[in-house]
């Protein structure tokens, strides 16, 4: 069970006795471990403390989220299923304040073997792949899709699972805005891809991963998954292509502290077909935060921190990532009815490598980075559990540099 996954309840029980408030505990450095519950007195300075945190959070939550275009007014969600679960419907709507809505409906049918999944989507974001004058610019995209899948679970163990899944997927995507009319003495416009695309798609995956009570991450066992997608434009899209990828996660416990984490990271890819570039590596885009945090949507999901957005694409991709994690603060603290409980503080130092390229892989291409992160976990309107990071890291190479960056809801 990891840190996300138990409450102040849990701490005291015994034999129908009242629970007791966990201390504010600072974990040192290779201990790994946490102190014992006891009760506590929160002062008046502690609790404007709590408070100041949370307002702080909120603000930065709200000022990331207004950064963006997609700055969300209304996000609801809508989840209703049968009392055995056989059927679930779910939908939502996201209203960004410039009034072009994003909309998905879902539907999953779980009473027989296999799994039946339909959705349906239309969305408004902001991607890359508008090129002015070389620099690759963020441009809106509207996307119109659809999917329709099935799942087969093929291994379900207390301590590991597997699946197999495939799929048809289909997505009709354009800029939504007229682009840039082309100037004689201008730079030179390249517009972006346009839809449709439509594939057939397989997906497997083997997990045997798992943590403690307190782990701030996974800390033992493996995520090993493998995904293939054929275009053809007999399926009614445009584009006729074969990709691959893979990945493998492994997580590991050092000896000297069985709260800390060594995080290893591989990924990879090969594209073939009539596509301009599959995959592309770099740093993290702008994020919606907002839409980020209610939606759980973290980007995905190789990066080389240092460097610009889609700093290098091509046909061919490969990365690995090492990250060692270790806790710093345990919080398990709210203020009063205030809707956000805080569980912990955790930063992680990590080193990233690699490459896209075309044809052939060149270690003189690889590029490197390294840097920090500290990672705030917590609750927020008493239910949904999620994450905020910010993060420092250094690219070696052109045109990397010094980076910031602040994230939410973040992935691996």
């Amino acid at each position: 069970m990891s840190a996300l996954e138990w409450s102040p309840a849990d701490i005291g029980f015994a034999g129908g006795a009242a629970p007791r408030r966990p201390h504010l505990v600072v974990l040192p450095g290779g201990a790994g471990h946490s102190a014992p519950a006891g009760p506590v007195r929160v002062t008046r300075r502690g609790r404007l403390a709590l408070l100041g945190l949370a307002v702080a959070i909120a603000a930065l939550v709200g000022l990331m989220g207004m950064r963006g275009a997609d700055a969300a007014e209304q996000l609801p969600t809508v989840t209703v299923g049968d009392p055995v679960g056989n059927h679930n419907l779910s939908a939502n709507l996201l209203v960004p304040f410039q009034g072009d809505p994003s909309i998905s409906v879902g539907y999953a049918y779980t009473r027989l073997f296999p799994t039946f999944e339909l959705s349906l989507r239309r969305t408004a974001q902001n991607v890359p792949g508008l090129v002015i004058d070389g620099v690759n610019t963020i441009y809106r995209q509207h996307v119109l899709g659809g999917t329709v899948s099935t799942r087969l679970t093929y291994l379900q163990t207390p301590s590991s699972s597997g699946e197999l899944s495939f799929g048809y997927d289909y997505n009709a995507y354009a800029p939504a805005d007229p682009l840039p009319v082309a100037d004689p003495t201008g730079g030179i416009v390249v517009p972006p891809a346009r839809g449709p695309d439509a594939n057939v798609f397989m997906s497997w995956y083997f997990s045997n991963t798992h943590s403690w009570r307190y782990s701030i991450s996974n800390q033992e066992g493996r995520f090993v998954r493998l995904n293939l997608r054929f275009s053809d434009p007999t399926l009614g899209g445009r584009f006729h292509t074969t990709e691959v990828t893979a990945s493998w996660q492994e997580y590991l416990t050092p000896p000297w502290a069985r709260l800390h984490a060594l995080a290893l990271l591989w990924s990879g890819g090969v594209g073939i077909g009539d596509k301009r570039d599959f995959f592309g590596l770099g740093g993290f885009f702008e994020q919606d935060v907002l839409k980020t945090l209610f939606l759980g949507r973290p980007q995905c999901c190789t990066f080389l921190r240092g460097y610009p957005p889609n700093s290098f694409v091509g046909d061919h991709y490969q990365i690995a990532s090492a990250e060692y994690r270790a806790p710093i603060v345990r919080i398990e603290r709210g203020y009063e009815t205030f809707p956000g409980y805080f569980r912990t503080i955790w930063g992680a130092a990590f080193a990233d490598a690699g490459t896209a390229y075309q044809d052939k892989f060149r270690w003189s291409e690889v590029k490197v980075d390294v840097g920090a992160e500290a990672t705030l976990t917590f609750n927020m309107f008493y239910y949904l559990e999620t994450q905020v990071k910010i993060g420092y890291a250094h690219g070696f190479s052109a045109p990397g540099g010094d980076q910031w960056y602040f994230l939410a809801a973040a992935s691996f």
